[in-house]
This record gives C-alpha cells, structure tokens and sequence, in this order.
C-alpha cells in the first residue's frame, strides 16, 4: 500500500536538509524576529477545530526543508519556489485539519462500542492511541476507553492520536536528525585510517520493506542480529538479551526512550552545537532565545517527572517544536489513510474486482494478441505485482537454473580445445565431459561473508548469514544447511565504524574465505536431494532423462508451491553461477519462438522438454559453461477468460490462484486510487472556499519578488 496521503502532503520536514544551506544561498535575506512572525495564510476547515495560521517563519523552513532543491536542481526561481513552498504548506494544513477531525469522530464514535463492531485497525487505535486511560477488554468485548479526543486544541494536542510507541518514535526522529546535524558541523581529529576492502556483493534476496508492516507487526516480529547490532549502539550488550527485548516492537521502543542528543560527551560537540545554532540564527531559522516566549516552558504531553524522553533543552526552540509537530502530523496522516483502506477495501466488493480485471483483460489483449514480442517481454517481467492475464499463445513456461560453472581454468581448457587446429566435434564433447568429470560446486556467497551479511563466531570459524539473506523454505533441513556459508574462514581483525544509518556497526575483516569444493555427483545427492531433484543427464532423444519431483508427479499443477520453489532459490543464491537468475520470481522465461535463438542449443533443447512434461519436471544439461540443472517452475495457461466470472470470484479467496493474486495487487492499487481522487477532491474544494482558507499576500510579497 503505498502512502499516498504522506507523499501527497510531504510532511515531514527533515533536518540533515539544513547543512550548508543557512549561509549559502544569497537569495535568503535575513529577517527580523517580527518580520518571520506576520502570519502568510490561515486555514480552517470546518467549525470544530481551531484556524491555524502559517506565518513567515513556518514557509521560510518549508523552503528551505525541501522546495530550495527546486531552486538547485530544476531550474525554479527562488519567488517561484517559495509560492510553491506556501501551495503545499497550506495543502499540508488541509490534510491535517481532516485527519484530526476524521480520527477524533472515528475515536469518539467507537467508544461505548463493543469490539466486535469495530474494524482491526479502529481497534487498535482506540486500544493504543494516548488519549485513552483504559483499554478495549477483549474477554467482554465492550470498549471502555473513557477519555475522548479533542476536535480543538493546540499543536500537543496531537500526541492523543499518537501510540506511546509512535510518540517515543518522533522525539528519536528528531534527537537522530539532531544529533546528524551536529555531526556535520563537528571539527574532530581524522579517525585513524582503517583497513578497508570493497567488495562487490552478490544480488541478494530482497528484504520485505518495514514500510508495509504496522507497529501491531512490530509486537510478535523477532528482531534480526543486524537489528539488534544496531540497537546495541543506544542500548549495549542488553540489545542482545532475547528475554528484555523479545520483539521489533520492545527493542524499538527501548531505542527510541533511551537515545539522547549527543551535545556534551566532547568540547568539539558542544563547539558543533554553537555553530549550528549561530547558523540558524543567521538565516532566521531560530527565534533568539529571549524573544522565544514558550523557550523555557514547553508544554510536553507528559511532565518531566514521568516523560520516558526526557526535557532536552534544545527541543524548546520553536523551530524544533515545530520538528516534533510536524512528525506528529505525518503520523497522524498516515493513521487517517490507514483507517480508511478497510471502509475503502469494503467497497470493492467481488463485482468490482471482477470489472476491474475484465478491464485490465481486454487491454492485455489488445497489446499482446497479434505482438508475441510484447507478450513475452510482459512474461519475462512476471510477478506476483505484474501478473498477465491474456494468453494467446501457447506453450510457455519458465524454468530455474542452478548453474554449476566451469572454472576460469577449465573454461580456459575448453577454449584451448575449441582452437586448436582441425578439432573434432566429437573431440571438443569429449574434452569438456572430461572437465564435467572435474566439476565442483562452491559457496557463491563468500561476498557476504566479506561484506558482513551476518554473523561470525570466533569460536569456531563460521559464519551465519543473517535471515534477511535467506529464503525461507519449508525444508527444515535446506535452511539449516545453507543458514552457514560453506567454507573456511581465516578471521583476521575487527573495529567499529557507523553505517549508512549513522549507527555504529562491527566490520570484521579476514585474511582469507575459501568456499569448500563439493564434486557436482555430491552436490547432488547431498543439496539438490533436499528439493526432490536427482542426478540424471538429459539426453533429448531420451525421455526418461527428463523425471518429475515426486510431489508433482501425475499433477497438473500450473506454478510450483511457494515453500518449493523458494527452495530452488535458496539453492540458487547459494551455488548458481548464473548470477542473472537471482531475483527472478519463476526463473527464466521458455519461449516456443525465441528460446531456440535466445539460449544456448543444449539449454534451450531441456528448457522445451521440462516445460512440456510439466510443473516439477528436471533434468542436468551440459553446456559449454557448465551443468545446468534446470527445474519447470510454471506452466503459462489461460486461468480465466471473460466467460468465468463464477470460477474468478470463487476463487478470489484462494490462496496462489490469479484471482486472489489479482484481488490484493488491485486492493492496494484500486484503494489508492480512491483516496486520491476522495482527498484531491476535498483539497480543491477546500482551497476554492475563500472562507476555510486566508491568504495575506503583502505578509510576504517581499519572498516573491524576483531576484537579480
């Protein structure tokens, strides 16, 4: 589900944006305390919540937090920029205004509610949001949340829509972009020059984002080492402890209350934070502290005495209140979309989805019936999210390959072979079934050992690669074998460094990472066993040479289980020598017209005989680059046509079928759209309504006014 409300508003206005920029641009004038204060525009969009005024100051941050990039990068002036900085900043005020009141009416409806009527994401909020004293009581059902939300009040008023843990969350957003910018103005001594080797990692699997997972997620999903590695920078050895920190949503939690800006541990920090403040003064950013009336009494949610984040003097500044509450709008945005996907998704009911896809048919059909070219390059692109659902051709499939490849040496063998003066055909198979004789398997993954991907332990030389680089499978015995990397490791040093996210990591660097040499009649019989693949050399005149996994034997199963063929990527990313089949969701397309050309003879001749026989079918081919060992992972055939709607809609709930495929890739796509068009709609009219929004032009006539 992609957030369209956060893109469409960009409300979280970061603070790395401000290095370099406070003295560097001449088009900023400096301006007077009063001057940044006179109010730019007012919004208020409904009589139950209060009018919020957009003064100077807030469009000047704006600017300068993100529309200046349009000055430096896409050829705006800096008056154009700045009328764009006040377009999104009261859109922004719009959308927020209709968020507050949204999720203050979706609170208060649902108290007194039993919980059965609620959807799960009203559930979870009115369980966790802060305006409440109490909690849903599952055992009774009944909501008994006592304290409703506020349709007005000032800006810490927001914190009521917030969760502790989304409340603890924007204070660690602020303190981390605080203590980056301090960082950028610190003049330390150079570090001492460490031993650094790059090496280029091999593709790895691709990670779920956390941007699609709810902090509901957070609560039963188990922290990964590199997680807890990280979380050890604010936390120590307690990240660690499995028993303090169970979940994502603990260790998170503990990070975000014990993190703190870093302005005292050096006197280059405490000189850093000077120069950062001097340089906000500067560009009018900060109010100086004695015409800041709120500087030494900020209202937080919580008093200093029972405030898990503590009172950081700097976070008084208004510049930084309006960080704090401007993060809090962001979350407060994204929470109003959520709550309406459910009542959105409701809605589109199975007729719906059923037009959708007689659409989204009939335009495939259009583009690929007389194109197999564009047809093909649709299938090569293939995905659980890019599904085809018009086939005119038949006979397609795809395959896995787990290359098992010829070494630089041998490859060098065969070609000394193939050059020499009057050689046979026969003479050049001869010799390159000799080097097959020769072939060994190896751990493709020593890059992820170099690169860190995991975990070594000292104590006895191994290294665990971390669940992110792996797939898992329903084969116990498949994980547990390839959870390791395969080989010797000669360790030779380790330091502390920080990473990309500024959190400070461990780099170890090793002498050597050898993979361990497994003869391919091995690496079958120990490796591809596990997938219900056997040893057999595919002869094209022998059908017997072309068998089935035996839990596909005698099916007619279109695609491969998602347990099995995860399976056959895992083999994969561990051993295939064929980088290019990494990441692929099926494999490698098989075209009745174009495989013959596009693959090599040998490949091309097994791809053709396992797709024919079917899902699960395998073979091993030779080629000149090695074994192939190539396994049929789906069958291209027409699921539905414009004459079952019946077997569509009985099958939308159906776990692996198109339909259910279908329904979730058009749930997200179709619900965005809606939003959009509802949210868009309700902005026009807003913005058209000269009674919900005030601007006052000559308050800031002066920024529009083009420069020299």
């Amino acid at each position: 589900m992609k957030k369209f409300l956060a893109k469409l508003t960009a409300l979280v206005l970061t603070l790395s944006f401000a290095i370099g920029i406070f003295a560097a641009c001449d088009w900023i004038t400096v301006n007077s305390d009063r001057d940044l204060s006179q109010i730019v525009a007012t919004v208020r969009i409904a009589d139950d919540i209060d009018a919020q005024d957009l003064t100077k100051r807030e469009l000047r941050t704006r600017f300068m937090s993100y529309e200046y990039q349009y000055v430096y990068y896409y050829g705006y002036t800096a008056a154009q920029a700045y009328k764009l900085a006040l377009d999104n900043l009261v859109r922004n005020r719009v959308v927020v205004q209709k968020a507050r009141i949204e999720l203050a009416n979706l609170y208060n409806d649902s108290l007194g509610k039993n919980a059965a009527e609620l959807d799960d994401f009203t559930k979870y909020f009115v369980e966790n949001a802060l305006a409440g004293t109490n909690r849903i009581n599952y055992k009774s059902g009944e909501v008994t949340v006592k304290t409703t939300v506020p349709e007005k009040g000032a800006a810490e008023d927001l914190a009521q829509y917030l969760t502790e843990y989304e409340y603890k969350r924007v204070y660690y957003n602020v303190r981390r972009s605080l203590n980056g910018m301090i960082d950028a103005y610190t003049d330390e001594e150079e570090e001492e020059e460490k031993e650094t080797i790059t090496y280029t990692a091999r593709t790895a699997p691709t990670v779920e984002s956390d941007d699609d997972k709810d902090e509901n997620y957070f609560r039963t999903d188990v922290p990964t080492y590199s997680e807890r590695l990280k979380a050890s920078v604010t936390l120590g050895d307690d990240a660690f402890d499995e028993t303090l920190y169970p979940s994502v949503y603990a260790l998170n939690e503990a990070v975000y209350e014990n993190y703190e800006i870093d302005i005292t541990s050096s006197t280059d920090r405490k000189k850093a934070y000077e120069l950062m403040l001097s340089a906000m003064r500067e560009s009018g950013m900060l109010i100086s502290d004695k015409n800041d009336k709120n500087y030494e009494n900020y209202p937080y949610v919580y008093d200093e005495n029972t405030n898990p984040l503590g009172a950081d003097n700097v976070l008084n500044y208004v510049y930084f209140k309006n960080m704090i509450k401007s993060q809090m709008e962001a979350v407060i945005v994204e929470k109003y979309q959520d709550s309406l996907i459910e009542g959105v998704q409701a809605l589109l009911g199975d007729d719906a989805i059923w037009d959708q896809f007689v659409i989204d048919y009939n335009a495939q059909k259009a583009a690929y019936q007389s194109d197999y070219s564009s047809y093909e390059t649709a299938l090569d692109a293939a995905s659980d999210s890019s599904l085809v659902l018009y086939n005119p051709y038949s006979n397609y499939g795809y395959v896995t390959n787990i290359l098992v490849g010829f070494s630089s040496e041998q490859e060098a063998v065969l070609k000394n072979v193939k050059e020499r003066a009057g050689v046979t055909k026969d003479e050049i198979l001869a010799a390159r079934q000799t080097l097959f004789d020769q072939l060994d398997a190896f751990d493709q993954r020593k890059s992820w050992v170099y690169n860190n991907f995991g975990k070594f332990d000292e104590t006895d030389s191994t290294f665990a690669f971390e669940d992110a680089y792996l797939i898992a499978t329903a084969n116990d015995e498949l994980n547990e074998t390839l959870s390791k990397f395969i080989g010797t490791i000669d360790f030779k040093s380790s330091y502390q460094t920080k990473n990309d996210d500024g959190a400070e990591i461990t780099v170890n660097l090793y002498n050597s990472v050898e993979p361990t040499k497994i003869p391919f009649e091995t690496f079958m019989n120990d490796y591809t066993s596990k997938v219900g693949v056997d040893y057999v050399i595919f002869d094209k005149d022998d059908a017997s040479t072309v068998k089935t996994i035996a839990a596909y034997d005698g099916t007619t199963a279109s695609e491969m289980d998602e347990a099995d063929l995860n399976g056959l990527k895992q083999l994969c990313f561990a051993f295939s020598t064929d980088s290019g089949i990494l990441g692929k969701t099926y494999g490698y397309l098989y075209s009745p017209f174009t495989s013959a050309s596009t693959y090599v003879t040998e490949f091309a001749e097994a791809a053709k005989a396992v797709v024919e026989k079917g899902v699960g079918a395998y073979t091993v081919v030779g080629t000149d680059y090695g074994y192939h060992i190539i396994v049929c992972t789906k069958v291209v055939v027409d699921d539905y046509d414009l004459d079952s709607k019946d077997e569509f809609k009985a099958d939308l709930s159906v776990e692996g079928t198109l339909a259910n495929k279908y329904r979730k890739v058009k749930y997200d796509s179709l619900t965005d759209k809606q939003i959009s068009k509802e949210i868009s709609k309700f902005i026009t009219d807003t913005l058209d309504d000269t009674n919900k929004v005030t601007y006052f032009e000559k308050n800031y006539a002066d920024l529009l006014e083009e420069k020299e």
